[in-house]
């Protein structure tokens, strides 16, 4: 898949979220990436194996208008990680919405336990 097709997809994804969703999450940044730096596996406590996604950022329950202004929330999305892990495109396709939807759980707070039952983990 190119990197376009790849990020027209996440586009479509985002656009189709439902309400009220869409619009809280709109100020999210989401980058896609080939690959996790050694800083980002170790951020997201990974040894082994592939992280697929990772968010950064400030939660949206913790957001405050006293805050100093800072950087907006951000989801990386790791492309060639998806890829070699997905080869067929329609499972691709269903992970990177799955990975996509796990990380803005994460962006509205919900834990890897709250992801798991909810199918997105």
């Amino acid at each position: 898949m190119t990197a376009a097709e790849f990020e027209r997809d996440i586009a479509a994804m985002l656009a189709a979220l439902p309400e009220p969703f869409r619009t809280r999450a709109a100020g999210v940044v989401v980058q896609v990436q080939d690959r996790p730096t050694r800083d980002e596996l170790k951020a997201a406590r990974v040894r082994t194996g592939s992280l697929f996604g990772l968010f950064q950022g400030t939660p949206l329950t913790e957001e405050s208008m006293q805050d100093l202004p800072r950087l907006p929330a951000r989801i990386l999305l790791f492309q060639r990680e998806l890829e070699d892990a997905f080869p067929d495109p329609n499972i691709l396709k269903a992970e990177l919405r799955k990975t996509l939807l796990h990380e803005l759980g994460h962006y509205f707070r919900l834990s890897e336990r709250d992801l798991g039952r909810l199918g997105y983990r």
